[in-house]
């Protein structure tokens, strides 16, 4: 038998060729099923999407709207391929599995692996997720329940309970056999463990290296030591960190015995790595990716109360600008020169905030090298700001014809951005310290403190010098 027939025979068949064609424009054919559904015929809507791969067909459901949705499933509701959930944004599963109906969402959900069915249920609130889990079959309700017991964005809720695994004392033709005579291997899988009489991991092996040695050299000979295990209950991040520090493309789960009960695969991972950038970007600017997707009411609320902080925030340097009313006063052109130092000064600190706290998230920033980035954070911070301050100084002089103010002003921008500079990087670095997430907190606080910082510093050495002087 060749290398093709062994794959074939394993159950890992190439699958990359399915649903492969030409680039499909989305909006086109949005465009063409929204005037099908506006003149009601049915087998046209059917035709558009019959040959749709399931991330184009969740595509056209998200570009739809409420009113054309409801019509589209409606239609399409028995065809509905199971892919198409673990495609959709996560905004729209409950109004997707509404629409369907619990019975044929259930139905539809028991043909993917259970790993799948817990990622796209746990993003259902409570009373939908017990509808969804009670319509399910007893054996795929159990594993779903299983998973959902794991501490929410843990390796338990996202590894596959289906890997391949084999003793110690095989050799690769044993191996081989075994893949061709097995019903009920995973559909794709690219890594076999070797295990002990536990089932404990010690070692892997990727299939190529399988096929490209002869029958009769002994499994281990061929393979890797297991270096890297995780739990169940460890954090998903955890596990996003091994495979990107170390390369894998495949990671084991065990128990409290050290027996394997899962497996994580760079697929998975993917996700995670994509969701944790996502997330690390949006939470800086207080909104989440889902907000688009999101109902006004819910996008409202969630966006209420980082605006509330920065308000806040505002007041307080309202509170500094006050103070220096009477400056303000005598020398009109602060009141039109205070608000570029701020503006320029927050984008020096979020600038800093972005870089500190993705090498926080890829932990680049540990407690011995801390110092260090704060320190080269500030320089860097002191340069840009001389180069700044010395063209805002040389535009200042051209307009007002004042050597004090624009040197007052270069000066506020270069101590400022070299603060910034320590601000953007310490706070986030604390923050991570005290285990609080720095993507969350650290945007407001450094917002916050470069814009006090920055009105102080400008409006107090220009009372100082230009006034009292």
């Amino acid at each position: 038998m060749n290398n093709l027939e062994i794959i074939q025979a394993s159950g890992m068949e190439d699958k990359s060729t399915e649903f492969q064609g030409e680039n499909i424009d989305s909006d086109a054919i949005v465009s063409e099923i929204s005037e099908a559904l506006s003149q009601l015929d049915v087998n046209k809507t059917r035709e558009l999407v019959t040959e749709l791969h399931p991330a184009d067909f969740a595509d056209v459901i998200e570009n739809l709207d409420h009113s054309e949705r409801k019509k589209f499933l409606e239609i399409i509701k028995d065809d509905f391929d199971p892919e198409i959930f673990s495609e959709l944004e996560p905004e729209l599963l409950e109004e997707v599995t509404d629409l369907i109906g619990r019975d044929a969402s259930a139905e539809a959900l028991s043909k993917l692996d259970s790993d799948v069915v817990i990622e796209i249920v746990e993003e259902l609130d409570e009373k939908e997720q017990q509808e969804i889990i009670e319509a399910l079959p007893e054996e795929n309700r159990a594993e779903v329940q299983a998973g959902l017991s794991y501490p929410e964005d843990s390796v338990g809720r996202l590894m596959s309970k289906k890997f391949v695994t084999v003793p110690e004392y095989w050799n690769v033709g044993q191996v081989i056999d075994y893949l061709r005579n097995q019903d009920d291997l995973p559909n794709d899988f690219h890594v076999i463990y070797v295990v002990d009489p536990k089932h404990r991991p010690v070692q892997y092996v990727l299939v190529s290296r399988i096929m490209r040695n002869k029958r009769d050299i002994k499994i281990t000979d061929i393979s890797e030591p297991c270096k890297h295990l995780v739990s169940p209950h460890d954090d998903q991040e955890e596990a996003a960190y091994l495979f990107r520090q170390y390369g894998l493309v495949s990671l084991a789960a065990v128990n409290e015995k050290g027996r394997m009960i899962g497996v994580l695969t760079t697929s998975d991972i993917v996700e995670v790595i994509e969701e944790e950038h996502e997330e690390d970007i949006m939470r800086l600017g207080g909104v989440t990716s889902r907000d688009f997707y999101s109902a006004v009411q819910k996008t409202v609320f969630r966006r209420f109360p980082w605006l509330f902080i920065n308000m806040v925030n505002a007041f307080f340097a309202a509170i500094i600008i006050m103070h220096y009313a009477e400056s303000i006063e005598a020398v009109v052109a602060l009141a039109a020169l205070s608000p570029i130092v701020a503006a320029v000064v927050g984008n020096s600190g979020a600038q800093t905030l972005t870089v500190s706290v993705r090498a926080i998230a890829k932990r680049d920033i540990t407690p011995r090298n801390a110092p260090r980035v704060v320190f080269k954070e500030m320089f860097i911070g002191l340069v840009n700001g001389t180069m700044i301050g010395a063209l805002a100084s040389a535009v200042v002089y051209a307009y007002f014809r004042d050597t004090n103010l624009s040197l007052v002003f270069g000066i506020s921008i270069m101590a400022c951005f070299a603060a910034a500079g320590i601000i953007g990087s310490f706070i986030p670095i604390m923050l991570n310290k005290f285990k609080i997430d720095p993507a969350i907190a650290s945007s407001a606080f450094v917002i916050a403190l470069t814009d006090i910082l920055s009105f102080f510093v400008f409006l107090g050495l220009a009372t100082s010098f230009l006034i009292n002087a």
